[in-house]
């Protein structure tokens, strides 16, 4: 027997995830960018495969966010979402 995939509520997470990274940036929240992240996350860029630590990644962001002025983070259009037939994938 098959589960039920309610794609409405996985969307709505999603979005919510997407604001809550919106206001990450206007904050300059650096932990937010690695909370809950993989033990085994890549970083794919430019041709080449990284596994950064949590804090070669915070690293990152406080400098991006200590050298960026927003005015304004806003979408210009609604974020396109879409899911595998499974909703595994997003």
């Amino acid at each position: 027997m098959s589960q039920e995939i309610n794609f409405e509520a996985l969307t709505a997470q999603l979005l919510s995830i997407h604001q809550a990274s919106i206001q990450a940036h206007l904050d300059k929240d650096v932990g937010f960018f690695t909370r809950g992240i993989a033990e085994n996350y890549l970083s794919v860029s430019r041709g080449n495969i990284n596994s950064p630590t949590p804090s070669e990644i915070e690293a990152r962001f406080k400098s991006y966010l200590e050298n960026t002025v927003f005015t304004e983070y806003e979408n210009l259009q609604a974020p396109l979402i879409g899911f595998s037939d499974d909703g595994s994938l997003a």
